[in-house]
């Protein structure tokens, strides 16, 4: 992964695409409650879904819009793809994985032979940022009439739970000692332990999660293994 200013541009570009995938989802519940009938997708990051989805779009929303979203939604699964998660993420993960994938291809397909020009569109962050927002509202009634309420719940709560461990601070970047110190510590071993499979004093192993918690940001060790499970450094 990028660093400094890059690695906080990739991870703002899969907090908007979230942003926008659980404001959707929201809005879909809502009139499923005001009355609009259930579809038959419980699936909203599968295939079936969006092939039936990217036409509701078309019928909203102008092509640079969307090929900009398009855009924007594959930087960012390729982006998910190369980060380390913890596994209590991983079906969330893939959820919104999945999700962003299938609707960035459907929406090329769907708009590639009209002439659109993919390649040519803006940076999709740029031009969503500087362009007023679309002229048209989605139809979230009709892909209410595409889904079905727990499923789109379930993609709700994926996209705010991914958006959540990417507000959280990069992981830090820890050598080889200090990730088998963290598992032992996360493990709840204890200090005369840890010293004995490591082969350190206890004295060390003192100096050794003291520097530990300086790199991670915290005060000690509950904090230090919360924020170590949040980053996926340890299981």
């Amino acid at each position: 992964m990028a660093g400094g200013a890059s690695e906080d541009r990739l991870r703002a570009q899969i907090r908007l695409a979230c942003g926008r995938i659980a404001g959707g989802a929201a809005a879909i519940v809502e009139a499923h409650h005001l009355g609009v009938p259930e579809g038959p997708h419980s699936r909203l990051w599968a295939i079936e879904y969006h092939r039936e989805a990217v036409h509701i779009y078309n019928e909203s929303l102008p092509s640079w819009y969307q090929l900009n979203m398009a855009a924007l939604f594959g930087r960012c699964a390729k982006t998910m793809s190369e980060y380390s998660i913890p596994a209590r993420l991983a079906e969330d993960w893939v959820i919104i994985s999945d999700y962003l994938t299938l609707a960035r291809s459907t929406i090329r397909d769907s708009l590639a032979p009209q002439g659109a020009d993919a390649a040519g569109a803006p940076a999709a962050l740029e031009a969503i940022a500087n362009r007023e927002a679309p002229p048209m509202v989605i139809r979230f009634d009709a892909l209410a009439r595409l889904t079905t309420t727990d499923g789109t719940q379930r993609l709700h709560r994926a996209a705010v739970e991914v958006r959540q461990q990417l507000e959280s601070p990069v992981p830090a970047a820890l050598d080889e000692r200090e990730l088998r110190l963290l598992k032992h510590l996360a493990d709840g071993a204890s200090i005369a332990d840890i010293a004995q499979e490591l082969g350190y004093s206890q004295r060390s192993v003192y100096r050794a999660m003291a520097s530990l918690w300086e790199t991670l940001g915290v005060n000690g060790r509950a904090e230090g293994v919360q924020r170590a499970a949040a980053q996926g450094l340890v299981g």
